[in-house]
């Protein structure tokens, strides 16, 4: 049929769709465990950091850095990988959409077209009759 080629990039759309959103879905699931397991190691440090006696608080100001890039890191991993699968939801929404509104629209051609047919023999029937 005419809508076939159509049909068959609208699904494979669909499937590109679905296929980014679960990758995404599963590289956000990651960024989020490893931004759990940052803030974790930073409540760590803040208590080595937070110790009164001078010589351990001197000496491990530079993990309070660290951790602190580190977290801020993690943070907007999570965050854009939060927003990218925003984006792929919704592009996964209108291939998804796409691909009903064809599929419906080659049905409905598919109809008229078998009515057609059906209209033309009755016709040719009746014609055929003396």
């Amino acid at each position: 049929m005419v809508l076939d080629n159509s049909k068959s990039k609208t699904k494979a759309a669909a499937s590109q769709a679905d296929a980014e959103v679960k990758r995404l879905e599963s590289e956000l699931s990651t960024a989020t465990t490893r931004l759990r397991l940052v803030r974790a190691g930073d409540a760590a440090i803040d208590k080595l950091t937070n110790v009164p006696v001078s010589t351990i608080k001197d000496n491990t100001e530079f993990l309070r850095k660290k951790t602190e890039s580190e977290l801020a890191a993690a943070q907007a991993t999570v965050d854009k990988l939060q927003a990218e699968l925003d984006a792929a939801n919704s592009k996964l929404k209108w291939a998804r959409s796409a691909d009903r509104s064809v599929n419906a629209v080659s049905d409905t051609l598919a109809d008229i077209k078998e009515e057609f047919k059906d209209s033309a023999k009755s016709s040719r029937d009746d014609y055929r009759q003396p």
